[in-house]
């Protein structure tokens, strides 16, 4: 199967700014020796340039001492809590539906692989997951997705910023669609899915 371009859909009923995500920029910053080893500091910054985010070791001293703002892994899936996981499953399930909606596709969501997270206004999670197909093959995913602050009335602000099929080792990344293009084709072929309401964020 080809790789599909990257899917960027606006999962809430309206249209929110999203906050730019900083990490990538941060690189050049600032820091003393004392504070983040310049090896794992370019390390990280290697890994999160070449994942995008989705593939990142665990750097514990610089998550420790900076946290906001950076990508983390966020460990084994089945420990987390079951609110994260529940928000986790679900944004990947908003994730392969605007998939299928937008590539006539029957991808089921099968199960989570690994998830990092970016704490901004709220959160930015990076998530691997697997799907299978009509025919039962199984494909993995990458997606990115922002959950929000909760609205004023109590309901979710969530964000698929985009979701593709993973690529393959040495195999370059489908370049992002610009904005205009892709609201067209979410004009033309979806509307906007609401979340569980009833989620905690």
């Amino acid at each position: 199967m080809e790789l599909a371009p990257c899917v960027p859909v606006e999962v809430s009923s309206e249209k929110h700014k999203m906050p730019e995500s900083n990490v990538i920029e941060d690189e050049e910053e600032v820091w003393s020796e004392d504070e983040i080893d310049e090896v794992d500091w370019k390390n990280y910054m290697t890994q999160v340039k070449e994942s995008e985010g989705f593939d990142i070791d665990d750097f514990a001293p610089i998550i420790a001492k900076v946290a906001f703002g950076i990508v983390m892994p966020l460990g084994d899936f089945k420990k987390l809590g079951n609110l994260m996981q529940e928000a986790i499953i679900s944004d990947s399930k908003d994730a392969i539906e605007m998939f299928n909606n937008l590539h006539g596709e029957k991808f089921e969501f099968v199960d989570i692989v690994k998830a990092n997270m970016e704490v901004v206004a709220g959160a930015i999670f990076y998530i691997t997951f697997t799907a299978k197909d009509a025919d039962g093959k199984v494909e993995t995913f990458q997606t990115k997705v922002f959950d929000g602050i909760p609205k004023k009335d109590g309901t979710p602000h969530v964000e698929v910023m985009f979701v593709r099929i993973k690529p393959t080792n040495g195999e370059p990344a489908e370049p992002k669609q610009e904005r205009p293009k892709l609201d067209q084709q979410l004009a033309r072929k979806t509307t906007p899915t609401q979340s569980n309401t009833g989620r905690m964020r």
